[in-house]
């Protein structure tokens, strides 16, 4: 009997298997027991296990069933909620500008009239001051665009072209200033010189 270097057991002479663990025996060399094989060489050796036995069933991965429960039945994922797809109110997107109407645009196209009369008779009485005319008509077609702008919905454009108009009548205003101080002391100076002469005379 020839016995088995891995499982001792007890095989024919002319066995060149064990018939137990199917591990290769030799006559002679191999028919005493080794003990210094390792447990690895021994499962390494050992018959593979029987189809007999049931095997687990191995589950998809987990990033496959997150990826399938948050993609829902259809297989599409779920649509992404933003900031404003809630069902609180909505805010308005950024840089869209004023949303109101400007206020007082009437007022500053009255003031563009008055201004501009205003300049009006000082340059029929002094020509000189002529080009202060300029600011209260740049001033009044602005205010006409900013009510024009206001009334067709857009806000924006009518805050901007206010702006303009405020612009040219504080220009308008300080001009006009500016000519009135000008012309008073060119008429008392006038009027001294002519004194002057008359008592020179």
């Amino acid at each position: 009997m020839i016995k088995c270097p891995v499982c001792r057991y007890e095989n024919p002479d002319d066995a060149t298997v064990c018939l137990n663990c199917g591990a290769p025996v030799e006559r002679g060399r191999m028919s005493e027991p080794i003990d210094d094989i390792s447990e690895e060489q021994t499962l390494l050796m050992s018959p593979p296990p029987s189809s007999d036995e049931p095997r687990g069933h191995a589950g998809p991965p987990p990033h496959r069933q997150s990826h399938g429960a948050a993609a829902g039945a259809g297989g599409t994922p779920p649509p992404a909620q933003g900031p404003g797809s809630g069902s609180g109110a909505q805010l308005p997107p950024l840089g869209a500008g004023p949303t109101e109407p400007p206020e007082g645009v009437n007022i500053y196209l009255i003031l563009s009239i008055v201004l501009l009369c205003l300049t009006f008779f000082l340059s029929v009485t002094q020509p000189c001051c002529f080009p202060v005319m300029v600011a209260p008509i740049i001033a009044l077609i602005f205010a006409i665009l900013a009510m024009s702008a206001s009334n067709r919905g857009d806000f924006a454009g009518a805050h901007s072209q206010l702006k303009i108009a405020k612009v040219a009548l504080l220009v308008t205003g300080i001009l006009f200033l500016v000519a009135l101080i000008a012309v008073g002391l060119l008429m008392v100076l006038g009027v001294a010189i002519f004194g002057g002469m008359m008592a020179a005379g």
